[in-house]
């Protein structure tokens, strides 16, 4: 069976968790409590971070997912148009959640602003050929290089 030069799929950006209004006014207090803590301390710059933070969180989860094209080819990586190519990935591996049935393809890069890129599939029987074309143009990652970043965890609590 001949394997494909090019996979294209569509994707969200998120699993859209709805949340109550007591979760909203749990962030907006959060934000101003800690936000005014800051300034009155005298850190205006954390304060601002906490402020926007606040802000961009509940904007985000008030909006909902958004659809992507995600294209894998000779090239590297193409999400919406902006591509990462094989050359700046490190390794890539497909964790497959079981509880969530729910596949995705890791890549590690050279970028210090993104150094791992997470990319939802379709389904478990798309990963195979995934994993098949990407083993063509980067390595596979080692398990001890599989840990996830608490960047992740926090992004999964808030949905986002």
């Amino acid at each position: 069976m001949p394997q494909p030069e090019e996979i294209v799929w569509h994707v969200l950006t998120h699993e859209h968790k709805d949340h109550s209004t007591d979760w909203y006014w749990a962030l907006g207090l959060l934000t101003v409590v800690g936000t005014g803590a800051s300034i009155l301390f005298g850190n205006i710059l954390l304060g601002l971070i906490l402020l926007i933070g606040g802000i961009s969180i509940g904007t985000l989860n008030v909006r909902g997912p958004r659809e992507h094209q995600v294209k894998l080819d000779a090239r590297g990586a193409t999400l919406d148009g902006t591509l990462y190519a094989w050359k700046s990935v490190d390794a890539f591996w497909i964790h497959v959640d079981q509880a969530k049935e729910e596949p995705r393809l890791y890549l590690t890069t050279h970028s210090l602003l993104m150094p791992r890129i997470i990319i939802p599939l379709d389904s478990a029987d798309h990963s195979e050929q995934v994993r098949t074309l990407c083993l063509k143009y980067a390595k596979e990652a080692e398990e001890e290089d599989r840990k996830p970043f608490l960047i992740e965890h926090i992004s999964e609590i808030f949905g986002l």
